[in-house]
């Protein structure tokens, strides 16, 4: 899209030669033992190429931010209800996620976000709610109780225009709210310290997704991973409704990374049609899955 404010072009004029676009499926490593993945992008699959119509909350960037055994998940606005306004965005990506430390609240409570199902899927040990005094209501109740009923507590950056906390289940902290991680804990605002499940235990390193090129695509598009150790890999390709459309056969792959090509097609040779599809690349001890997006 095109801005023209002068708020806008100072932007523009000092990130313009470091900005990058984020893919879905993107790793970024902060060091330390600190990445963060792209868990969604552009609506997650839920909207269509050339993504320029539409509420922008809809199509915020999703993100894990990972540090040995704590999960931590953010996503800006996205939404999480069907509405002549929004487009539930919410439901398939925590579906990807899964169990989660602690959970940034999306759109600081909004009645429109953080639905049921992502609570159900997130099942968030610790939930941050970032607000203060505001227009919106937010946090709404319907939010708070929800997270409460889940056994999430929250901390809340300061008092809102909505909601409270139920007494016992969280607390307004007026303030920054910082997360300390160490190997086998991690401690909110020096208050309370929660264990880390499976901390100090190593997992076996499967299959690592780096990217799919182009995607979104029309003909085909080349995948690109690694298999540590150098194990036998096989690759499948799967539309919304779990049914296999291509696979091809498994193969020994030295440790690296490595590139193959799906043209479009499913196994019979005929042309996939238009949408949302799944990328599978399974080894030993396990496999990733991530989306892959055909525009026509």
């Amino acid at each position: 899209w095109s801005y023209t404010t002068q708020t806008y072009q100072s932007y523009a004029s000092a990130v313009a030669p470091k900005r990058t676009t984020i893919y879905d499926g993107q790793v970024v490593d902060l060091g330390g033992g600190v990445t963060i993945t792209c868990i969604g992008v552009n609506g997650n699959g839920v909207l269509s190429p050339p993504f320029d119509d539409g509420e922008e909350n809809d199509y915020c960037v999703a993100l894990l931010v990972e540090y040995g055994g704590f999960d931590f998940f953010v996503a800006g606005d996205l939404s999480g209800v069907n509405s002549s306004y929004y487009r539930d965005i919410e439901t398939s990506v925590s579906a990807e996620v899964g169990d989660v430390d602690v959970y940034r609240v999306d759109h600081h409570g909004s009645a429109s976000n953080t639905n049921s199902n992502l609570v159900s899927n997130l099942s968030p040990e610790v939930s941050v709610i970032s607000c203060g005094s505001n227009s919106y209501g937010h946090p709404t109740q319907t939010v708070i109780n929800r997270l409460v009923a889940a056994g999430s507590y929250i901390y809340e950056t300061h008092t809102g225009s909505g909601g409270t906390i139920p007494e016992g289940s969280g607390e307004v902290v007026n303030g920054h709210i910082i997360i300390e991680v160490t190997s086998t804990s991690y401690t909110v605002n020096d208050d309370r310290t929660y264990p880390l499940e499976g901390a100090g235990v190593e997992v076996a390193r499967g299959a690592e997704w780096l990217r799919a090129c182009p995607n979104p695509f029309t003909c085909s598009t080349t995948l690109s991973f690694s298999i540590p150790g150098g194990r036998t890999a096989g690759v499948e390709i799967y539309d919304v409704r779990g049914r296999m459309v291509s696979a091809i056969p498994a193969f020994d792959i030295s440790d690296g990374p490595v590139s193959v090509t799906w043209d479009g097609r499913s196994a019979d040779g005929a042309e996939a049609s238009a949408g949302l599809y799944f990328v599978r690349i399974s080894s030993e001890p396990g496999a990733v899955t991530r989306k892959l997006v055909k525009s026509r």
